[in-house]
């Protein structure tokens, strides 16, 4: 006889939601088990269940935390229009919507924090950036072809920059001038590529 199918996966993913955000609010440091069980409304023993010792836990969250920005990236590219795909880039990078987690940038900023210690996290963090700065070249690179490497990639630095900034500054509220001027000074990176062809 088959038993029921198991929901551990679906348990894996609440308890990973539930430790993305207690990071994000308390930091790598301040975040104890106490706090992802209550964040979770899980027990403490079965957060360990899932999450494993302390290094695993930070494992884990490193796995979770850049895998989910590798895939909203490469989601982002797959969906971008063949023409104009830049400009729509700058507009999602510039506005607060629903798709976007703060509590996903808030977390890999502090896995960040981190990165002076740990080396390993260092270089999977910078790959996971340089992957997006990347992505982000070659969409420079077909609409701006005859733009040198060197100003394409600068560009792409920039708006890479202006991006997490402001998706880090999120769960501040900013009025919609802070989002539009982030979008205007992405906007003058752009036209620095126009003056060049």
């Amino acid at each position: 006889m088959a038993g029921r199918p198991s929901n551990k996966d679906q348990r894996q993913l609440e308890v990973m939601k539930a430790y993305v955000s207690a990071v994000a609010k308390y930091g790598l440091d301040g975040t104890t088990l106490e706090i992802i069980a209550k964040t979770a409304g899980l027990s403490r023993s079965l957060i360990r269940h899932h999450l494993g010792n302390k290094a695993e836990m930070s494992e884990m969250l490193t796995s979770h935390v850049l895998g989910e920005f590798d895939e909203g990236a490469s989601q982002l590219f797959t969906y971008l229009p063949e023409k104009g795909g830049l400009e729509t880039l700058v507009e999602f990078m510039t506005t607060p919507n629903e798709s976007s987690d703060p509590e996903l940038i808030l977390a890999f900023a502090a896995l960040t924090m981190k990165c002076g210690n740990d080396p390993k996290l260092a270089e999977k963090i910078r790959s996971s950036i340089e992957r997006f700065e990347n992505a982000l070249c070659q969409i420079i690179k077909t609409e701006y072809p005859e733009n040198d490497k060197a100003s394409i990639e600068a560009v792409s630095n920039g708006l890479v920059s202006i991006y997490f900034n402001v998706a880090s500054l999120e769960s501040l509220s900013f009025s919609k001038n802070f989002y539009q001027r982030s979008r205007l000074a992405m906007e003058k990176l752009v036209d620095s590529l126009n003056k060049t062809q």
